[in-house]
Formats: structure tokens, sequence, C-alpha cells
């Protein structure tokens, strides 16, 4: 273990929720000096539940804090993980889609798109792995924070593809069709022409 990176990171961690070496040393029921010395990477074997304890009041996931290359937020939102990963290489969001070559639009309401809502081919988790390219991490942390917002199929339902279920919607105005996978929600002429334009990006992708 990388005794160094460790010590920064309980740090950064630790400014981030503004807490004090005491608060986090009563909470683990350690000294203060304990703490201290693991923030400046004076233990050379750390204990992995002391770490696993830090980790938790500092909610924070224990891989990242261990040093490996993982986010520090655990079990959050896609957007939240972006965000972190955004804060620790300084990249904007424009950079982000720039660089992926995926829609500026999408990135910014990531959590509200659900995976497959804009056609079978997975579109979506090809973007977010490409996302995963761009901060230089393993494509399968981001592919898995996007699965989780799939819409679960009740068992009693059989399962249809996205296609299928377009296909179903009594709608012919392909705008509407689109529209009608957000909820019902009404839309502003300029939030309808945002998912005209999401609607044609995706379309350019197509092979």
């Amino acid at each position: 273990m990388d005794v160094i990176k460790i010590g920064n990171r309980i740090k950064h961690a630790r400014d981030i929720r503004n807490y004090t070496l005491d608060y986090i040393a009563s909470e683990i029921g350690v000294a203060k000096s304990t703490i201290q010395r693991y923030e400046n990477g004076l233990i050379s074997k750390p204990k992995l539940p002391v770490l696993q304890a830090i980790a938790d009041v500092l909610r924070v996931n224990p891989a990242w804090l261990s040093g490996q290359d993982v986010p520090m937020e655990q079990d959050d939102s896609l957007a939240i993980i972006i965000e972190q990963l955004q804060r620790d290489t300084g990249l904007t969001l424009e950079e982000v889609a720039e660089k992926a070559n995926v829609p500026l639009y999408w990135l910014q309401n990531i959590d509200s798109f659900v995976p497959g809502a804009f056609g079978p081919d997975g579109i979506e988790y090809e973007w977010i792995t490409r996302v995963a390219n761009v901060f230089g991490i393993s494509g399968s942390i981001l592919r898995t924070a996007l699965s989780k917002q799939e819409v679960p199929i009740p068992d009693e339902l059989p399962h249809v593809t996205a296609k299928e279920a377009f296909a179903l919607e009594p709608y012919n105005n392909k705008t509407s069709t689109i529209a009608a996978h957000f909820d019902g929600d009404e839309y502003t002429e300029e939030e309808l022409d945002k998912i005209k334009e999401f609607a044609a990006f995706v379309k350019s992708t197509r092979k």
C-alpha cells in the first residue's frame, strides 16, 4: 500500500467533510495521534480494519481510501461520481463531452436518462465507456453506476426491447414519442428542441 497516498486521501476527504482529527478519532475510538500518523504516512503497515473504520466515518469508498483507482464516493449517483472525477482531474463537463465525443446535454442530465430509452443498441453504455476513458478509469465502474438507472422489469411482464416499446407508443410524431418517455411531463419549446437535437445526435451515431 502507498501510505503517502492513503494519508493524502484521508486528509482530502476530511477537509471536504470539514471534520477535525479529534472528531475522526473519537468516532473510531483511537487516539488523535493515530489518525495524524495515518495522514502523515507514518504508519508503515496500515491496518485494514482501521482504514475501513476511517472510510465509514468519512463516508467514502474504502477501496479508494486504501489507494485504489476507484471513485471516492461509494454507491452514489452517476452524476456525483462524474463530479468527483471532474474535481480530481480538473476537467469541465464541456471538455469531457468533447474528448469523449458524447452529447453535452446527455452528460448534464445523466441521472435522468434511462439506458435503452433511445434505442436497443446500448449506445449509452458505449458513451459512458468513452467518458471513463477520458478520466483514465475502468469503464466497468461507470457502466455499473449507469446500469442502476435501468427500469426493473417485473417478472410477470414479458421483456420488450426499447425499440419494441417505442413501437407500442400511440404517437406518430417522433418528438412526442421521445417526450412520452419522460414521465409525461410537459416541455417548453426550447426543451423539445433540445430533445430533437439529442435524437438527431443518436441517429447520427447509428452504424
